[in-house]
């Protein structure tokens, strides 16, 4: 039994990580929280554009400016520019209609659509900026941004919590270091294979992701302490190779 084995604590454990070694992980969190924000947002204003649709008051605004030019791909593009009152209030906004639309307006002209206070803001959706295709469009956006935000999120906060979890109240048993392997990229990452039997008498192969120094130091065949859920023994962690101080 390793000396580490011995003198774990029962748990609750005291978790905690070397200082400066959480200093990546909050900078990639602090990184990811304005983008999520965006991805909240973007999750808000399809349900919201769906209920301005469905249950908008009708309202006329007026054509201020009709202005064209050419994007940075050398695409013609017409910017309508209008205003309309909603509940004695003066708001001005823009549209962009398709290109091979015949019915630009002009100054002056109509522009009908649906308008509702949604929060703090007025949402008004032109008929003649294609609304439904604008709220797929949205949607689309809404479902890949998200689900590439869940992807680091699962990264940075579900990843470290659950293994704090697991160091804090796992059971402690004795496993084995069986293989390790370096994955190539910008930044290599290194990762310990080990084995350990449950309470169960099963055998569990689990993997550590660890520094270079630790990795290059495993060999096949060194004992490792390893922590682990009883309920879900698939959830665990080799505390040597770990970038928590388990106590």
């Amino acid at each position: 039994m390793s000396m580490l084995m011995k003198t774990l604590s029962t748990p609750p454990r005291r978790v905690s990580r070397p200082i400066g070694s959480g200093c990546g992980l909050w900078a990639l969190r602090l990184f990811l929280l304005p983008h999520t924000l965006v991805g909240f947002g973007l999750l808000l204003t399809v349900p919201s554009r769906i209920l301005v649709a469905a249950a908008g008051s009708d309202v006329n605004g007026i054509v201020d400016e009709v202005t064209h030019g050419v994007s940075s791909k050398g695409r013609p593009y017409t910017t309508v520019h209008y205003h309309y009152e909603f509940n004695g209030s003066i708001h001005k906004e823009t549209y962009s209609p398709d290109n091979d639309d015949s019915d630009i307006p002009r100054w002056s002209d109509a522009v009908h659509g649906k308008a509702m206070g949604v929060g703090s803001r007025v949402l008004f959706l032109p008929d003649k900026s294609h609304p439904v295709r604008q709220t797929i469009m949205f949607a689309v956006a809404a479902i890949f941004w998200n689900g590439l935000m869940s992807i680091f999120l699962y990264a940075s906060w579900y990843v470290p919590l659950r293994e704090t979890w697991i160091a804090k109240f796992g059971t402690a048993t004795e496993g084995t270091i069986r293989s390790k392997r370096i994955r190539k990229g910008k930044s290599n990452t290194y990762h310990v294979g080990y084995e350990f039997k449950s309470s169960t008498g099963e055998t569990i192969n689990g993997e550590q992701t660890t520094t270079r120094v630790l990795h290059d130091s495993a060999t096949e065949g060194q004992p490792v302490t390893v922590l682990y859920l009883p309920d879900k023994p698939k959830r665990s962690l080799a505390v040597e190779y770990c970038s928590l101080k388990v106590e």
